[in-house]
Formats: C-alpha cells, sequence, structure tokens
C-alpha cells in the first residue's frame, strides 16, 4: 500500500508552525513532470460581453475548435471556446471564472492539455499539485469541470482526507484533466498525485 508524505514547515504571524502529514492507501497515480507549453501573449481586443470576444494574439497557432484558458492580472476564464480564427485574431465564447477584464487588457491564452487521470472521488484519500508558473487546472467528470484548481507559482495546492475539509471530488467519476500554464515567457513542469483506497 502506497504512503505519501508532505512536510510543511514555517510560521503565520510569528508563530512557528510546522507538521509532516502522511496518508496511506490502497493505489496511487502519478503525472509529471509534465511539460506545459508556454501561452500566446496578446490583448482583448474586443469585448462583447463579458463573456465573449475577441483576442489580438501575435502569430496565434490556436484554431477554431480549441479550448484554452484565458489570463490577466487579477483574473481569469477557463474551458473558453475558440469559436473562429482571422490572421492575429482569435475569436471566442463560453467558458468559467471570472468576467472578462476591460477592453485592450493585456492577457495571454493557453491551449489547455489533456492528461490521463482516472479514479473515483468517493474514494479519495489525497491529492496534490505543484506547476512552476501560474496555471489553472481542469479536473473532469464525463467531459464536464467537477474542479477548477488555481495554481500559484511554485506553490502547492492539496487537499488530505481527515483535515476537516470536505472531499472536493465527493460524488464524481474522475475521467481526465485539462491543464495550462499563463506564463508566456516560459515553458512550466506539472507535478500532481493522487491517493486513493479501492471500492471491495
Amino acid at each position: 500500500m502506497p504512503t505519501s508524505t508532505l512536510s510543511l514547515s514555517g510560521e503565520i504571524g510569528g508563530a512557528p508552525l510546522g507538521a509532516t502529514l502522511q496518508r496511506t492507501a490502497d493505489g496511487a497515480i502519478r503525472q509529471g513532470p509534465i511539460t506545459l507549453p508556454a501561452a500566446e501573449a496578446g490583448t482583448l481586443s474586443t469585448r462583447s460581453t463579458n463573456t465573449t470576444g475577441v483576442l489580438t494574439l501575435a502569430g496565434t497557432a490556436l484554431q477554431i475548435g480549441d479550448v484554452i484558458d484565458i489570463y490577466w492580472d487579477g483574473g481569469r476564464r477557463y474551458d473558453v471556446d475558440v469559436d473562429g480564427v482571422a490572421g492575429d485574431d482569435v475569436t471566442f465564447s463560453g467558458g468559467a471564472g471570472d468576467d472578462l477584464p476591460v477592453q485592450d487588457t493585456a492577457v495571454t491564452a493557453a491551449e489547455q492539455v489533456a492528461i490521463d487521470l482516472a479514479f473515483t472521488g468517493d474514494e479519495l484519500v489525497a491529492i496534490g499539485a505543484k506547476l512552476g508558473e501560474r496555471g489553472h487546472l481542469s479536473v473532469r467528470d464525463s467531459g464536464a469541470t467537477a474542479l477548477s484548481i488555481d495554481l500559484v507559482k511554485n506553490e502547492t495546492w492539496f487537499w488530505l482526507d481527515g483535515q476537516q475539509i470536505v472531499n472536493p471530488l465527493a460524488g464524481d467519476s474522475i475521467d481526465g484533466l485539462m491543464a495550462s500554464n499563463a506564463s508566456s515567457a516560459a515553458t512550466a513542469v506539472l507535478n500532481l498525485g493522487v491517493l486513493y483506497d479501492s471500492t471491495p
């Protein structure tokens, strides 16, 4: 049976705090290191509504039908559909997350990368992820986003059973993961791990 250990140390408000968090489960999943490509940089050149508009991205490689995440200072939208591409202009719609910023805001746009991931949410014991840049994960159940995770550059996001925090994937049947990197300056390495107990 695999055992995972997460060690924390530091202080809050001057009070020394630290812990060694350990969980054992029937099974484990490791994904990574996975290199996510850099995003494309540009502007929100047209803002039609809170969820639709046009991005102008120099030399874009995006195509109709791609699903992207859009980032800007202080916000992001994820699971956004690319509806049209004409030169450097990318028409988009939909998604979830924050309302679009004002027109002409600097943005980055990243095509989502599909990553294999399959487990039953009710069996989850621990899950954690870390990315070398700002980014986003969409954990999927039957193609829909069951859990949206914002990743802070070089900070570990995690959930562990037994910490009085509700299982964020309870009732879900996880069948995939979509990931993106907000940085247009560099690729970013993603590491993700899962512990789960098998149903008898």
